[in-house]
């Protein structure tokens, strides 16, 4: 008589969760008067738990739903994360676009800090362009909504094996690279 299959709405359009709450309110009522039917007496003392009922059934659905959809997103991002080399591979130029990331070694430009920081952790210019090219973008430390322009966190392995990286800043002219970081090893440095 009474399904309260709420879960499902998460992939359900606007219209048809409309048409799924409306048909909760008409078994609700449907209940309410077979309640009132049955003990007209008692209705004074059942309605208020009724009540009470109904509104946990409501809050623990909503509660659900919404741990649903931010367990979803958390998925997709991950998934999206791992993922984006195969999505994207290179084109025969090598080039590759992550989201805004143009991946044209062609482009890039070397600020100060970003020399500074080569110098400072043993990183050259093409292992730099290496990990443009084959890196991966976290996501969770790049900036991509900074009102000063996106800045993408693309990590990678050099070729002499240090886990690296490097912030890249595109533009319209240019790609720059913004800082170097080595993941694993702290090296000391003086670059303002």
């Amino acid at each position: 008589m009474f399904d309260l299959k709420i879960f499902p709405l998460l992939s359900l359009p606007t219209h048809k969760k409309e048409h799924f709450y409306h048909q909760i309110l008409n078994n609700l009522r449907s209940i309410i008067k077979s309640v009132f039917y049955l003990y007209p007496m008692n209705m004074k003392k059942i309605l208020p738990i009724l009540l009470l009922l109904v509104m946990a059934v409501v809050a623990i659905s909503i509660r659900r739903c919404r741990s649903n959809m931010a367990n979803g997103k958390t998925i997709a991002t991950q998934n999206q994360n791992t993922t984006t080399a195969q999505r994207n591979p290179p084109s025969a130029n090598g080039t590759q676009n992550d989201r805004g990331l143009d991946r044209d070694v062609s482009r890039l430009f070397f600020t100060k800090h970003a020399r500074c920081r080569m110098k400072c952790r043993h990183i050259t210019q093409q292992e730099v362009k290496d990990i443009l090219i084959n890196g991966t973008i976290n996501y969770n430390k790049s900036e991509l909504n900074d009102p000063r322009g996106s800045k993408y966190a693309v990590e990678g392995n050099t070729a002499d094996g240090q886990t690296v990286r490097i912030i890249f800043a595109p533009n319209t002219q240019h790609i720059s690279v913004v800082t170097v970081i080595d993941l694993v090893e702290d090296f000391a440095c003086s670059c303002d």
